[in-house]
């Protein structure tokens, strides 16, 4: 069975915590944290993994599946009336998929950080799927759901 690793990163967040103070800035991360797990399927795991991440480990979900599950998070989380002086928030993920398109947990998630570092630095607010190299071949093929 495939796993999915979907990394989210908030856009603009030094800015954000520049102008609204510490606290603020955690409302936002338990806000958005909230949402994660209200929409969250029972076997899915969230964690923070950096000051401005979170993670969505997705057993049992291919890439199509966790594509579409991050870009349903990131639009819920940009329409979100967050409190705090109207401010609008947005996020940008990263996906990768094992064993599509990485051989290796640590591959999984350098993989989806590779994914998220480059659509962080295209402006954001967007959801990007890793594209292994041309020669990668995946350890099995898992059939399409």
């Amino acid at each position: 069975m495939p796993v999915s690793l979907a990394l989210l990163s908030i856009d603009r967040f030094s800015e954000i915590e520049k102008s609204l103070g510490i606290n603020n800035r955690n409302l936002i991360l338990k806000s958005i944290a909230s949402i994660i797990t209200k929409t969250s399927r029972v076997n899915d795991f969230s964690f923070r993994t950096n000051e401005n991440e979170l993670a969505l480990l997705l057993p049992h979900c291919q890439k199509k599946g966790a594509i579409i599950r991050a870009e349903r998070l990131r639009r819920l989380i940009e329409t979100h009336s967050f409190t705090v002086n109207g401010l609008k928030i947005s996020v940008s993920a990263g996906v990768s998929e094992y064993p599509s398109l990485c051989s290796s947990a640590n591959e999984l998630e350098a993989s989806a950080r590779h994914a998220l570092n480059y659509i962080s630095s295209k402006e954001g607010n967007k959801v990007c799927l890793y594209s292994p190299p041309q020669d990668f071949i995946p350890a099995y093929e898992v059939n399409p759901a």
